[in-house]
């Protein structure tokens, strides 16, 4: 009876050293990945939800769309960089349509919509081969 005692307590005493050491390792892990982001001077992203949060409206057929008239709204992309959204009176991110004269809708991405540091856009591009 008494070899399975100490058989039992060797037991205890190893699971006890085992836990002490997994609570130790969690510690200086935690510890370890605070000094990191410290020292690397975590920023988290931009929140985009909350810069376009207003610019669209809902859309039966396509769940939303960009509201009409929205004014010019300065946002951060990334660093220092920022750039200006808005929309028309056709709800397209473009100068206004004076209602004459001809009128070229560009649909796309982010390049098309100029969301970029470049000068040289799809935009600029069109109105040069039109207007050259």
């Amino acid at each position: 009876m008494k070899g399975l005692d100490e058989a039992k307590m060797t037991w205890m005493k190893k699971w006890a050293a085992n836990l002490c050491l997994l609570f130790f390792s969690l510690i200086v892990s935690l510890f370890m990945v605070e000094l990191m982001l410290r020292l690397l001077e975590y920023k988290p992203a931009p929140d985009f939800a909350l810069t376009y949060r207003n610019y669209f409206r809902p859309d039966s057929e396509a769940g939303f769309d960009i509201k009409e008239n929205f004014p010019k709204t300065r946002a951060r992309l990334e660093g220092s960089y920022t750039y200006e959204f808005w929309s028309n009176e056709l709800g397209c991110f473009g100068t206004p349509f004076s209602g004459h004269g001809s009128y070229i809708l560009l649909l796309g991405d982010s390049f098309t919509q100029d969301y970029f540091k470049g000068k040289d856009t799809s935009q600029t591009d069109y109105h040069w081969l039109l207007y050259q």
